[in-house]
C-alpha cells in the first residue's frame, strides 16, 4: 500500500508537467511519420502557433485520460515521449499506436484500446510546409 501511495503521490506532484516530453515526442513523431517531404526538419522549423495548437491538444488529451481513470495507469507504463509519439500516431490512423502495445487492462478492457478510443475523438492532423519554410500543422 505504501508503494502505490508513493506512486500517487508521484503522479500528483508531477501533475504532468512531462507536457513538454510529450509535445516533443508528438512533434517528432509528427514529423518523421508524413512522408520525406519533412526530411531535414526538426521540431524548431514548426510554427510557434501549431505547437501551441499540439501543446492544447495534449492538455486536453491528457484531461480526457484523467477523466476516464487512465491516465495514471498509462503514464506508469509509457514514457512521456512515447505517449506523445503514439497520440500522433493514434489519431492519425498510422498503423501502430496505443492499441498495439501490450499496455495491461484497466476496468477489464484492453489500456491501449481504450486509450485509442480517447485519441480517436481528436481527429486527424497533418503537417505541411507552408511558403516561409515553416511547417504548419493542421
Amino acid at each position: 500500500m505504501k508503494k502505490i501511495l508513493q506512486i500517487k503521490s508521484k503522479l500528483d506532484k508531477i501533475s504532468y508537467n512531462e507536457d513538454e516530453e510529450i509535445l516533443n515526442g508528438y512533434l517528432e513523431a509528427a514529423l518523421w511519420s508524413s512522408g520525406e517531404e519533412f526530411d531535414g526538419y526538426s521540431i524548431s522549423d514548426i510554427d510557434e502557433s501549431s505547437i501551441n495548437s499540439a501543446r492544447e491538444d495534449i492538455k486536453k488529451f491528457l484531461s480526457d485520460l484523467k477523466n476516464a481513470g487512465l491516465l495514471d495507469n498509462l503514464m506508469s507504463e509509457m514514457n512521456p515521449s512515447g505517449v506523445g509519439h503514439d497520440f500522433w500516431l493514434t489519431r492519425n490512423g498510422h498503423g501502430a499506436g496505443f492499441w498495439d502495445r501490450d499496455l495491461g487492462e484497466v476496468n477489464g478492457k484492453d489500456l491501449g484500446d481504450a486509450v485509442t478510443e480517447v485519441c480517436k475523438t481528436f481527429g486527424e492532423k497533418w503537417p505541411y510546409v507552408g511558403d516561409d519554410k515553416k511547417i504548419y500543422i493542421e
